[in-house]
Formats: C-alpha cells, sequence, structure tokens
C-alpha cells in the first residue's frame, strides 16, 4: 500500500494514516505467521526423512537436532 499522509486535497491526514500503518504491521505479521508455519512444516518433513534413512540404516537418533534457518538465523528444536 502506497499512502503518503495526505488526504486528497494535500492536507496532513493523520487519522488515516494511523489506520494505514496498523492494516500495514498486521500484514506484514500475518505474512511472517504463514512463513514461520510453512518453516516449521519443512522441519517436521526434514525430521521425519531423517528418520527414516536412519532407520533404513538399522538406527535411531537419541538425541535432540538442532535446526538453523539460513535466512532468518532462527534456530529451531
Amino acid at each position: 500500500m502506497n499512502y503518503q499522509g495526505n488526504n486528497p486535497e494535500g492536507y496532513p491526514d493523520p487519522t488515516a494514516n494511523q489506520a494505514v500503518g496498523i492494516v500495514s504491521r498486521e500484514e506484514k505479521e500475518t505474512a511472517k505467521a504463514k512463513k514461520r508455519a510453512t518453516r516449521e512444516y519443512d522441519i517436521r518433513a526434514a525430521m521425519k526423512a531423517i528418520r527414516a534413512i536412519a532407520g533404513a540404516y538399522g538406527l535411531t537418533i537419541e538425541n535432540r537436532i538442532t535446526f538453523k534457518d539460513k535466512e532468518t538465523e532462527e534456530i529451531f528444536r
């Protein structure tokens, strides 16, 4: 959304500016939550694959495996 903070006549419109800011922030938070949910799904899939590979070799995973997102540097355990 491209809002400059002024009404059509060119006068400052702080109420609309605040509303646009709130909506923009909510949209960013929603997008971030969706990305995190997708990432958590990817990690669960990776763990399932790792367990399957270990099982195919007659092994089990004994300790926690930690993943770190290269982009966000977020750690998943």
